[in-house]
């Protein structure tokens, strides 16, 4: 390294000079999972990275600020390339970076990869209805989601009436016919991960004033035949 000192006059003093010595080895590994700029919905997610050569053991940090001022994770794992989260993450902006250790030192650092910790699309949804319509609406969605609904006359859904993936978070289907009806519903999220169905809900569609009138006079013309 050269240095010299230069005045307000741009008058140039002598050089001064020494030796650095960089110890960069061993080289840090290549981060896998999760991906750079990547969504993970588990509250105690997963991280893996490539094995490395002659690395005996390696050490994970996250935290919630690209300079690891305070991480809140800082483990070191021998003879694997992958390890679960030991404590829960919130959901927001979080960075995770790995450093190798051989049999003498610890290496640098990885380049921090920040990714995203966000929660399971949730599926609540309001049913109600009437000899009109069935009616249902996602409560809480997010722009850029998806919402699949799925209308049957069974609780196990095998030939529902409705099956439908739209943006709209409301679903409506007119004139049904009395009986019972069975709703589920979920989420895509907008990276195309698919949530979990909610709940079933159930709703009783009663017969109207005219059905008797239809109904009753065709059951009796059948009979005659």
């Amino acid at each position: 390294v050269r240095l010299r000192a230069i005045d307000a006059d741009a008058l140039e003093g002598w050089d001064r000079e020494w030796s650095v010595e960089i110890d960069a080895r061993p080289e840090p590994p290549a981060l896998l999972s999760p991906t750079r700029d990547g969504r993970v919905r588990e509250v105690r997610p997963a991280f893996a990275w490539a094995l490395q050569e002659n690395a005996r053991a390696y050490r994970l940090q996250v935290a919630g600020d690209p300079g690891f001022a305070v991480p809140v994770i800082d483990l070191q794992v021998a003879d694997a390339a992958e390890a679960v989260s030991p404590v829960s993450l919130a959901e927001g902006q979080w960075y995770w970076r790995v450093a190798a250790i051989d049999a003498g030192d610890t290496g640098p650092f990885a380049d921090a990869q920040p990714f995203e910790r966000r929660d399971p699309p949730s599926a609540s949804a309001d049913f109600t209805g009437d000899d009109d319509r069935l009616v249902a609406r996602v409560r809480g969605g997010l722009p850029g989601q998806r919402h699949h609904f799925q209308l049957a006359e069974n609780r196990d859904f095998t030939a529902p009436v409705v099956d439908s993936t739209q943006v709209e978070p409301e679903l409506i289907y007119a004139k049904p016919l009395p009986g019972r009806y069975y709703l589920r519903t979920r989420v895509i999220d907008d990276d195309g991960y698919i949530g979990e169905f909610g709940p079933v809900q159930q709703i009783d569609v009663p017969p109207t004033a005219w059905w008797p009138a239809i109904v009753v006079p065709l059951v009796m013309l059948l009979l005659a035949f």
